[in-house]
């Protein structure tokens, strides 16, 4: 059974020994009334108040601390304190520890946690003591709920984390904004919403030589102009620095954005950019821009002196012309009198010339006309490069220009003893240029071709409809060829090739005429020669827009001259000029066959539809599309997939052959064409006996 409580002692245990005011002896209140004015002082305190007997089991409790705990006295009381904190288990230890020798009591504090009725903990601060009773030490527990005090103690420690945080935050944001400005390419410098200097970077100190490593934070922009201003170095202050600073200011304080350029006088140019920032502030952004202005120095220097050359070259422009047109008018005047007569005389009305007399006026008339085409052809060059050569655009029928090419073509190529040759050709549309000029550089081309030409050479003409809705026209020859080294002067006005030496009369301005020409007339033109192998020259101009007609009078295929009926026709696909001639001249042999030649792919097919011929002779290495791909075109339409087709290549291992027999082929035939196995693959392709006596003259 737990005794009644000493609460004198509870009192001496929480407040110290009580005072008597009246210095009367402490047993002069009576004891009841003692007693209950102790209860009413414990119910009044602001610090819950619980006892503990020696088992530590609650034996008091005040009033505080039933509205803590929320729990009423009679369930506190003779349980273990631990079912309001749970942390004081250790009490009994802790106050055997304090008791101090004399009796008197000892305080210790700390904060534990305690647990409401609900089960809810919170924070308390726990003052412990002892006091020493007959039954004795009674531990008191002055209980103070310190929630708020924790509360804000926490709320201080995240304030202040948060601080710091902020603080290191602002520092690296700093930190980043100075390595990010010194890191431009230009000069950086921030100005407050007072015109004094925030911040910099070092490329705008380095601009800056009047103020060089003055430029601190805190100079106003007025005081780093006007050192600028003196340092002489600005030649629009000189002797006006304090007006200079003013204009300065006043365009500081109302910033465009549009970039101000300010010369100095060691020749530096800056390009300074102001804009305002939205707290009042300036950004000033300075960039060099000293190499643009000396480039642009230069650049007017060569504008300057490129007019001056234009003016110049106009002039002498002028000049040329005026002299060619005199020129022109001289030579022509005394030439159509020497032409004249020489002609006049060769006629021999009276038939007093002798034959040598007819030879010499025939060199005459021929020279003068010669000089004739040469002053033409100055004349049209000269027009070309004034611009006073114009050209029309007209439907061009290429069949009669052809014939017209070949006719004016054929006594300089009898005289030399040149054959000149059209290869057949299909179905052509007409072309878009000019007629004359056409056949100008036709004749120019197909001239050269002879003139360069080795003694009973070949000139071959050829045309063909090309990708990109063009025809081009090509002249190939059995000449010398063209050194590689002279490849890129041979449309130079007078240049020759190399051929200055060669005794062949020329002045090296018709290739260059030509060009011009094709030029005007939206084509194009060019060459391909190696030594010794002869030079193929062509052209190309546009296939006349919609509507034209297909040219119905394209020549015929030539054919062998010698005489007998023709039954056979064999074409043969072909873009080496040198084969073409070979097998022309072996089918030659053959009394009754007709040879068509097509020095591409796609003419192939275009003749071998048209004309349907007995047997085709294919190329395997064509240029447009490989044989296999023509064999197969050919083999998928009606009017061609019954034609025996030879193949007649350089590929000629044993996988190649069986590739192509495979493939369709009717014979695969290899180069160098072996003549008699050649001609026996005809004849067996044609259905005719196999043992049939070949021409001797071939063996």
């Amino acid at each position: 059974m737990t005794k009644p409580l000493d609460f004198h002692g509870v009192v001496r245990g929480l407040f110290g020994r009580p005072r008597n005011p009246g210095g009367g002896a402490p047993g002069s209140v009576p004891a009841g009334q003692r007693e209950l004015n102790l209860h009413d002082v414990l119910d009044a305190a602001p610090d819950a108040v619980i006892a503990l007997d020696a088992n530590e089991r609650i034996i008091l409790v005040n009033g505080q601390a039933e509205r803590l705990f929320r729990l009423p006295r009679a369930e506190m009381l003779g349980r273990p304190v631990d079912l309001l904190m749970p942390g004081c288990l250790h009490a009994r230890s802790t106050a055997a520890d304090d008791a101090r020798p004399d009796g008197a009591p000892l305080r210790r504090s700390e904060v534990l946690a305690g647990r409401r009725s609900e089960g809810a903990e919170f924070p308390v601060e726990i003052s412990l003591s002892t006091l020493q009773t007959d039954d004795g030490p009674v531990i008191l527990l002055s209980v103070r709920d310190v929630s708020d005090a924790v509360r804000r103690v926490q709320e201080l420690a995240e304030a202040r984390t948060a601080a710091e945080r902020a603080r290191a935050e602002a520092v690296n944001a700093h930190d980043r904004l100075v390595d990010a400005i010194e890191s431009l390419s230009d000069g950086f410098m921030l100005w407050d919403s007072d015109d004094r200097l925030v911040l910099h970077n070092a490329l705008a100190a380095q601009a800056d030589v009047e103020v060089g490593s003055a430029l601190t934070p805190g100079l106003t922009f007025a005081e780093i102009m006007r050192r600028r201003a003196q340092g002489g170095r600005i030649p629009a202050a000189w002797g006006r620095e304090e007006d200079f600073v003013r204009e300065c200011v006043a365009r500081h304080r109302n910033p465009d954005g549009q970039p101000i350029e300010r010369g100095y006088a060691d020749g530096t140019w800056l390009s300074i950019r102001e804009r305002r920032t939205r707290d009042g502030g300036i950004v000033n952004i300075v960039h060099d821009i000293t190499s643009i202005k000396r480039r642009e120095t230069e650049l007017s220097a060569a504008r300057t002196a490129a007019e001056a050359a234009r003016l110049e070259a106009e002039a002498a422009n002028r000049a040329k012309s005026r002299f060619l047109s005199s020129m022109s008018h001289e030579l022509r005047t005394p030439l159509n009198a020497v032409i004249g007569f020489a002609q006049m005389i060769a006629l021999d009305w009276d038939k007093t010339l002798t034959a040598k007399q007819r030879e010499y006026c025939g060199h005459i008339v021929a020279s003068g006309q010669h000089l004739v085409d040469l002053v033409n052809d100055v004349l049209d060059l000269a027009g070309i490069e004034s611009g006073k050569l114009k050209v029309v655009s007209e439907r061009i029928g290429i069949a009669d220009v052809l014939q017209r090419v070949l006719d004016a073509m054929r006594p300089l190529a009898a005289k030399a003893g040149i054959s000149v040759e059209v290869s057949p050709f299909g179905q052509v549309a007409d072309v878009l240029g000019d007629d004359l000029r056409l056949r100008q550089i036709l004749i120019n081309l197909v001239g050269n071709a002879i003139k360069y030409n080795r003694p009973g050479g070949n000139v071959r003409l050829s045309v063909l409809p090309v990708p990109g809705g063009r025809v081009r026209f090509v002249v190939v020859d059995d000449g010398l060829g063209i050194a590689p080294e002279h490849h890129g002067e041979i449309f130079r006005p007078f240049s020759r090739a190399g051929a200055e030496a060669s005794g062949i009369e020329g002045a090296g301005i018709g290739l260059a005429l030509s060009r011009q020409l094709v030029e005007a007339m939206e084509g194009r033109i060019g060459f391909t020669s190696e030594p010794g192998a002869g030079s193929t020259f062509w052209i190309e101009l546009p296939i006349a827009p919609a509507g034209d007609g297909i040219d119905a009078g394209v020549p015929a295929p030539r054919v062998s001259t010698r005489p007998g009926q023709r039954v056979h026709t064999v074409l043969y696909v072909e873009d080496d000029p040198p084969h073409l001639s070979l097998v022309e001249h072996l089918l030659a042999t053959l009394p009754d066959v007709t040879m068509l030649a097509a020095p591409n792919a796609w003419l192939g097919l275009e003749l071998a539809v048209a004309h349907r011929p007995d047997v085709i002779v294919l190329d395997l290495k064509l240029p447009e599309m490989s044989g296999f791909e023509v064999l197969t075109r050919l083999k998928s339409m009606a009017e061609t997939r019954d034609i025996p087709i030879l193949a007649l290549t350089t590929s000629a291992l044993p996988n190649d052959v069986r590739r192509g027999l495979e493939a369709g082929f009717f014979r695969y035939l290899t180069k160098p064409i072996d003549v008699k196995g050649f001609l026996a693959a005809i004849d067996e392709a044609l259905g005719r006996m196999s043992g049939r006596r070949m021409p001797p003259d071939l063996f």
